[in-house]
């Protein structure tokens, strides 16, 4: 077999594999992959902000944050075909996430273990208090 032919049929077998990025919205857990994209908060300051109330986000965003497009209509994707295998979707300009918002921040959560810390605290102190 010939090598771009080997090539072609290489490319053909290719697998997606999942990206170590993953969405920021809390109790989101999208990654990248062949149908969800991710899409970087934007770097205009009000538009940035207003996403992160929308979202609940909750702390400072950084340049590292993404947000999954399960968060956006249909209509503020735009896509364009890179080949016959690939399509890149790109967000329009002014898109403010509106689909599956979280409910509460990601500070509001308590998790089990910060749960079992709290009451084991609170045992200690009542120990203490009993044994005055």
């Amino acid at each position: 077999m010939e090598e771009s032919a080997t090539f072609e049929v290489n490319r053909k077998r290719k697998k997606y594999f999942p990206s170590n990025r993953f969405c920021s919205v809390p109790k989101c857990k999208s990654r990248s992959n062949e149908e969800i994209s991710l899409f970087l908060f934007p770097k205009n300051k009000a538009l940035k902000n207003k996403w992160a109330k929308v979202l609940k986000i909750g702390k400072r965003v950084t340049k590292y944050m993404y947000v999954c497009s399960l968060h956006f209509l249909n209509s503020d994707l735009k896509s364009s075909v890179l080949d016959s295998h690939k399509r890149k979707r790109y967000l329009k300009k002014n898109a403010v996430p509106s689909q599956n918002l979280p409910e509460n921040s990601s500070e509001d959560e308590i998790t089990n273990d910060e749960l079992e810390v709290i009451e084991s605290k609170d045992e200690v102190l009542r120990q203490k208090k009993e044994n005055m």
